[in-house]
């Protein structure tokens, strides 16, 4: 696409997605925990990643179970 990859990290991270090949699930990290780790992973800028994950829990209906383990889930 004619960028300078290490000259444009933010707009990499913007056209970057994951499609994992494995489970991508930690069983001692939360509903929660997940969502901010890979929040910052994609680089939402720290100050913004709780509001963001907030918003995000409310989309996806996760307000009940979004401090359970991971290792609690259904799987499904």
């Amino acid at each position: 696409m004619g960028k300078d990859l290490f000259g444009n990290m933010t707009w990499l991270r913007e056209q970057l997605g994951v499609c994992p090949q494995h489970n991508i699930l930690f069983d001692f990290l939360t509903c929660r925990e997940h969502l901010e780790l890979y929040a910052s992973f994609k680089g939402v800028p720290e100050d913004q990643i709780r509001k963001r994950v907030d918003k995000m829990v409310h989309e996806i209906e996760l307000n009940d179970i979004q401090h359970q383990l991971a290792s609690t889930l259904s799987g499904g």
